[in-house]
């Protein structure tokens, strides 16, 4: 507590100390300084003593300074006081001298003001009334002027000063109707002001007039009398008329920001002069409440023409080439340029629809680059352009579109995010549609596109400010994706199955396999040329499952190497899967029954999957089943029963270890055999063994023609 606050409370008797605890308190009244002084020698040590010394010392100096610029302050004052005292005698003094002469000039006027007050009394009366018949016959004089004086203001052209003069006296020349003098004239002014008013009304239509003087010549006809909203309405409509004719012989430029300087220049200053003296001079003039929203209401319909006229003249298209730096540089402007012309749901709802034509104009864009990265390429070119061009392509977008979202268009995002699926949705048309030599890959850029680029892509979206479902819309469209995945490899596989099926059953047709008489030693050349279709087949579909770096359907399965390679019997007959190729049906037993033992049915539509070997055993079931259809509308004879036999025996060896379906080619390839013997007379099959050593010296053969 400071001493300045014990002392206050010493005074008013608000602290009751302790007697010996004062006695220690060195800013006490009863402090005992023996006792301060034994108690610190016996408690403090040397260090605390020579601390409260030090603390002591430099107190007492504080104090003596305070006392000394105390006292120097009160001497001070008191000398001012002594200075001010000897002043204010001295003034006073002179001061009693001045009144006393005021005094005397105020009895002074006093006096000649009674003196003169009557001298002129008996004058005053008449004074006054005289003033008054002097200004009545001015105004009488004026009056009976007042023709000449309109005449002149008409052929002056001074339209404004006759419309003042009139409207000050038109009502006396009416209250004064019966002195035939005042008719006279009001009759003559009349047909004076309605040339007059007719000139004005010519004036505020004329073309050549400046906005501000139309106004004012529109202010001049209410003036007259003339309805404001009729004037109004006139001159809305020729306004317009005159904003309309200017844009419509001048042209435009393509440039936007050149085209709304063009667009500044020829109408909207005119536009936003007329708008802000049309609030200023004419609004005002209208007191009535329902007027008045008549009056504001042909405003509003001017605002509303002239924006449209302006907007339509904009080069839309042109805007879609910017960049998102400068489409907005371009909003602002149109925002700061129209604001004092349109109203703010007109400019909202423009801004609103350049930004969707925009956004879905840069979305195209990007659909248009992959259509031609895919319409110009093939291959493992094509797969990789299409992933990383086009992903990078749209993250740029996305990236461009922040630039947007600083500049306060938020609906920006929920723009981009509706485009980007609409954009997905024709390229899924797209790929749908595609040439089917490129379906296989094209499959594998949806598949690339649904499981890694459309959530990536959401992902970077999601940084965006929208209010759309983006979890939803993503989901759908990665699901969308992988049914278009599933779809174009669909369409890969049932071109590769007809194109498959012309190569075999040319060949097949082509004999006549009732006369064939030479003993086979090897497959027809269909058979041959459907192998290494087939094989090069493989390859292609490895690389691209490959591209994708994963097999959905077999996620263990790893490509399949692929060599003609001699079969070995071992694994031939230790599994009963495998055909037995000898044709000859057991006797109650019908090899179609194999056909029906795993799948109770003959499915060769099984779902496909990103897999070769489901993909190949799509394509050579198919086939096979062709073939099977064949065989069974023909007869053989022996040798060509042996020749479907060397058939199915070199393709069951070449394509065992590429299909899924093992068990059901094993029963195609033996029921295409067991249906050819039926159709034989006196088959004489051949036997594994036999196959087997046809199959290797056509190896070896191959072998050595490659080497």
């Amino acid at each position: 507590m400071s001493t300045a606050n014990k002392l206050l409370r010493q005074y008013y008797g608000l602290d009751t100390p302790d007697k010996a605890q004062e006695a220690r308190d060195i800013d006490s009244p009863h402090f005992d300084p023996k006792g301060f002084f034994d108690d610190a020698a016996k408690n403090d040590s040397l260090q605390q003593i020579l601390a409260r010394e030090n603390s002591l010392v430099s107190d007492i100096r504080a104090f003596d300074n305070d006392l000394q610029t105390l006292v120097y302050d009160n001497y001070s004052k008191f000398l001012g006081a002594a200075d001010t005292v000897h002043s204010l005698s001295d003034n006073i003094s002179t001061l009693t001298s001045q009144m006393a002469h005021l005094k005397q000039n105020l009895t002074d006027v006093a006096t000649h003001s009674d003196k003169i007050v009557n001298d002129l009394e008996p004058n005053r009366q008449r004074i006054q009334r005289l003033v008054g018949i002097s200004r009545l016959l001015g105004r009488v004089e004026f009056i009976s002027k007042l023709p000449a004086q309109l005449n002149a203001c008409l052929k002056n052209e001074k339209y404004e000063a006759a419309v003042n003069v009139w409207t000050k006296v038109e009502t006396i020349l009416s209250t004064q109707q019966h002195f035939p003098s005042f008719k006279q004239i009001h009759e003559s002014c009349s047909k004076i002001m309605e040339d007059i008013q007719s000139r004005i009304r010519g004036q505020m239509l004329n073309t050549d007039v400046s906005v501000a003087d139309s106004v004012t010549f529109a202010t001049l006809l209410v003036k007259l009398k003339t309805p404001l909203g009729i004037v109004c309405s006139q001159l809305e409509h020729h306004r317009f008329l005159i904003i309309d004719n200017a844009l419509e012989y001048e042209t435009i430029p393509d440039e936007p920001f050149e085209a709304l300087s063009k667009l500044k220049a020829l109408a909207i200053n005119d536009a936003e002069t007329f708008i802000r003296l049309y609030k200023e001079k004419l609004v005002p003039l209208e007191t009535n409440e329902d007027n008045l929203s008549k009056v504001n209401g042909v405003l509003m319909d001017f605002m509303i023409s002239t924006f449209d006229r302006i907007s339509k003249l904009l080069p839309a298209k042109v805007l879609f080439n910017l960049d998102c730096n400068k489409i907005a540089s371009y909003l602002n402007l149109f925002e700061q340029l129209m604001q004092p012309i349109a109203t703010p749901q007109q400019i909202s709802k423009h801004l609103h629809t350049v930004l969707q034509q925009y956004t879905e104009a840069k979305t195209m864009s990007v659909f248009g680059e992959l259509k031609d990265i895919v319409n110009g390429m093939n291959g493992s070119e094509l797969f990789h352009s299409a992933t990383t061009k086009f992903g990078q392509s749209c993250s740029d977008l996305i990236d461009e579109f922040q630039v947007l979202m600083m500049m306060n268009h938020n609906e920006c995002a929920d723009f981009l995010i509706h485009q980007m699926s609409q954009m997905f949705e024709k390229i899924f048309d797209f790929f749908k549609k595609g040439n089917p030599k490129n379906s296989l890959i094209l499959a594998m850029i949806a598949l690339v596109f649904s499981e890694k680029e459309i959530p990536r892509l959401f992902d970077q979206l999601s940084r965006l400010e929208s209010n759309s479902p983006l979890a939803s819309i993503q989901d759908k469209l990665s699901l969308d994706c992988k049914s278009v995945a599933k779809q174009c490899l669909s369409r890969f596989v049932s071109a590769q199955r007809l194109f498959d099926d012309r190569i075999i059953l040319r060949g097949m047709k082509s004999v006549d396999w009732s006369n064939v008489k030479q003993e086979p030693s090897k497959p027809t050349q269909s058979v041959l040329d459907f192998i290494d279709v087939v094989e090069n087949l493989f390859n292609e579909i490895n690389s691209s499952l490959s591209l994708t770096k994963q097999n959905q359907d077999t996620s263990s399965d790893t490509p399949i190497s692929r060599s003609r390679s001699v079969l070995k019997s071992s694994s031939f007959y230790s599994s009963m899967t495998k055909p037995t190729f000898y044709g000859i049906r057991e006797e109650g037993i019908h090899q179609i029954d194999r056909l029906f033992t795993s799948v109770n049915r003959l499915h060769l539509s099984q779902e496909l999957g990103f897999n070769v070997q489901i993909i190949l055993g799509a394509i050579i079931m198919f086939t096979m089943k062709s073939l099977l259809e064949f065989v069974r509308k023909n007869v053989f004879s022996c040798q060509g029963f042996n020749q479907i036999q060397i058939n199915g025996y070199f393709i069951y060896t070449a394509f065992e270890d590429k299909v899924n379906q093992q068990e059901l080619f094993s029963a195609l390839i033996e029921e295409i055999i067991s249906s050819a013997a039926d159709r034989t007379i006196d088959p004489v099959p051949l036997e594994v063994p036999a196959l087997q050593r046809l199959y290797d010296e056509y190896d070896r053969n191959l072998l050595t023609q490659n080497s």
